[in-house]
Formats: C-alpha cells, sequence, structure tokens
C-alpha cells in the first residue's frame, strides 16, 4: 500500500469515527412524542417512585402520588446536579445537597438552584409506565 492512500484511509476513518456520534443523534432523534419505557406500573405502585438516569431524554423519575396522580420530572438538581428526592409532607421536591426546594411542577420555590426541573408526560399502558418531553 502507498503511502499516500494510508495516510489517506487513516484520515478518512479518524473523520468518520469522530463524527459518527453526531451524525447518529441528528438522523435517529426521536420526535418530542416518542415515549419511553420507564418501568412496570407493579413495581410503580410497590415503591411509590420510578428512577431510570439512563433514559435517552435524560434521567426521568415518576412518583405515584396519595391521590393516583402520576409526577414525571428530571430529578436533577439544577443548582450542583444531585438528585432530587420526593417529600409526601411538603409536596415538594428537595435537593439532599443544598435544601432547594421545588414544586410538583418543577418550579424552584427556595433555595440556590438556578433554574426549574423539566417535566415529562407520563402515561401508563399494559402495566407499563412510559415517559415523553412535555
Amino acid at each position: 500500500m502507498k503511502r499516500r492512500r494510508f495516510f489517506s484511509l487513516t484520515l478518512f476513518s479518524f473523520i468518520f469515527t469522530t463524527f459518527l456520534p453526531v451524525f447518529h443523534k441528528v438522523f435517529a432523534q426521536k420526535t418530542e412524542n416518542n415515549f419511553y419505557k420507564l418501568g412496570s406500573l407493579t413495581d410503580l405502585e410497590e415503591n411509590g417512585f420510578l428512577l431510570n438516569e439512563n433514559l435517552e431524554i435524560g434521567a426521568v423519575l415518576v412518583i405515584l402520588k396519595e391521590d393516583n396522580s402520576l409526577i414525571a420530572i428530571e430529578p436533577t438538581c439544577t443548582h450542583m446536579g444531585c438528585l432530587v428526592e420526593w417529600n409526601k409532607q411538603e409536596n415538594l421536591f428537595i435537593c439532599p445537597c443544598h435544601n432547594s426546594k421545588f414544586q410538583e411542577d418543577g418550579k424552584v420555590v427556595e433555595g440556590l438552584a438556578i433554574s426549574d426541573l423539566p417535566i415529562y408526560q407520563v402515561k401508563i399502558e399494559n402495566n407499563t409506565v412510559f415517559v415523553a418531553n412535555q
């Protein structure tokens, strides 16, 4: 193999492997209304919540409230990135790191958080909990 061809192939391979993830994101993007499987309704009912930090749309926390309504949020505090926890008594999400507090709709109530928590659509089909971007 000639030297010039070798360098051309090496350069092409480098560029291809470097930009492959970018092309994948651009061409494989889902629409905003696509739902992602989060977990089973049985687990949600047993634990009172479902948490998945590895969904394609990001981390999602679904809470089953006492009135059987569902809340789905991105549980990463916007201050320092800690995972928020649901406090039933206060009806708030609270960050254990610096005590930022968020309403059910993700709005900051108090603390050092810099912005609201994103919320998600949630639906249940065939004993499975699904979430999607709002």
